[in-house]
């Protein structure tokens, strides 16, 4: 059987997947080595990737002319030199190196942009089709590893990777985003606004903005409209009851249980969207995240690195030991050995009673007695993580 070239899209690159026939000698070598390849590239991704949703290793292999090709990204020298040497030790072929480290030298030192739409979506692949892996809201900055069809690869405030459109960003250098992070800023508090051309609630929009949102300030309120600039420019009006100064923001998060769970109760029936973290949309992680970051605590994106953080809490036989504001997880308990998987997260709120994003923002029980009462999260419960210890 003749050999066969197939070309695929990882990733947004374009690699070469070599398919080698079982019925000749040379092609079961060659399928060989190439196993032994991806098996060292492995083992050098968990030295220097160990979460790969936070740091870029993607080198794949492929045989070409008697030759085995690295190719992908990395996010420093010494994961580059690392895999390369390993490969290298252990290759019967001569190694061939295409892979970069980025950021991209492409980008020309352009290597920030900024979130000119209210929420912009992250995703696995450059494509609208892929997966929603999460958000990012105006006025984030992100940082640009590479560049490819209209998309770029990023790293969002958290270190989450994904990509997201080019339209959805300015792009600029260091000056360009410490002349933004300087600048006067203000805060969306409200869930929705609309910034308009005039001070006008019927002028046409320049944009929406959802909580969270960060906008330069252009001057002082009058009438209730405060003139702001979003981060492309753009100028316009906001309602001045749906924003306030950033520094002000800042200075006054006091974290409490109370906080965290009125933060939490002003999403109530937001509905359910995988890779969602703003009011448009939440996954049950992004509505933890989302809550505590409005009270000046960050988290990380997903339910399994949540339950890595704070300390653990034993429940209690009758919960008796959960505050207000711990965490709580669920999934499946990990058996010889292995981790617990996780799949679910939710806050405590009082008398057995937690709030969630499932299918909605809502409230569920432990206990049976209540119409609320959820029997599949009270079977799957793992366990609690405090984070807050005022």
């Amino acid at each position: 059987m003749q050999r066969q070239i197939i070309r695929i899209a990882v990733a947004g690159m374009c690699l070469l997947s070599s398919l080698f026939a079982v019925s000749k000698g040379e092609g079961i070598d060659g399928g060989r080595q190439r196993r032994s390849v991806d098996s060292v590239i492995l083992k050098v991704r968990k030295q220097f990737a160990p979460d790969p949703r936070l740091t870029l290793f993607h080198v794949t292999s492929h045989v070409e002319n008697s030759h085995v090709v690295l190719e992908g990204f990395v996010e420093s020298q010494q994961a580059r030199a690392a895999v390369l040497q390993a490969v290298r030790r252990m290759a019967k072929s001569p190694v061939v190196d295409k892979v970069v480290v980025v950021p991209d030298a492409t980008l020309r030192g352009k290597t920030k942009g900024i979130v000119r739409v209210s929420v912009g979506n992250l995703r696995a692949e450059p494509e609208h089709s892929s997966e929603l892996v999460s958000q990012v809201l105006m006025g984030m900055v992100l940082e640009l590893l590479h560049y490819h069809d209209g998309w770029f690869l990023v790293h969002a405030p958290d270190r989450y990777i994904g990509w997201i459109e080019s339209s959805s960003i300015v792009q600029g250098d260091n000056v360009f985003e410490e002349e933004w992070l300087k600048s006067k800023r203000l805060i969306v508090t409200s869930l929705f606004s609309v910034i308009r051309s005039r001070m006008d609630v019927a002028s046409e929009p320049v944009s929406d903005a959802v909580t969270g949102c960060l906008l330069r300030a252009r001057g002082e309120a009058s009438n209730g409209w405060v003139p702001v600039a979003l981060p492309d420019g753009r100028e316009g009006y906001i309602l001045e009851a749906d924003v306030m100064s950033y520094e002000t923001w800042k200075e006054t998060r006091v974290p409490t249980p109370e906080s965290i769970l009125g933060t939490a109760k002003m999403f109530m029936g937001v509905p359910y969207l995988w890779g969602g973290t703003s009011s448009k949309g939440f996954d049950c992680s992004g509505f933890t995240k989302t809550v505590f970051a409005l009270q000046g605590i960050e988290l990380p994106r997903d339910a399994g690195q949540q339950y890595e953080v704070g300390a653990a809490v034993d429940p209690g036989a009758h919960l008796e030991n959960l505050r207000k504001g711990d965490l709580l997880f669920f999934g499946r308990k990990g058996k010889h050995g292995a981790p617990d998987t996780v799949v679910h997260v939710a806050i405590y709120d009082d008398s057995s009673r937690y709030i969630h994003c499932a299918g909605m923002v809502q409230e569920n029980s432990f206990d049976s007695s209540r119409s609320d009462f959820n029997a599949y999260r009270l079977r799957t419960f793992l366990g609690a993580r405090r984070i807050l210890f005022r």
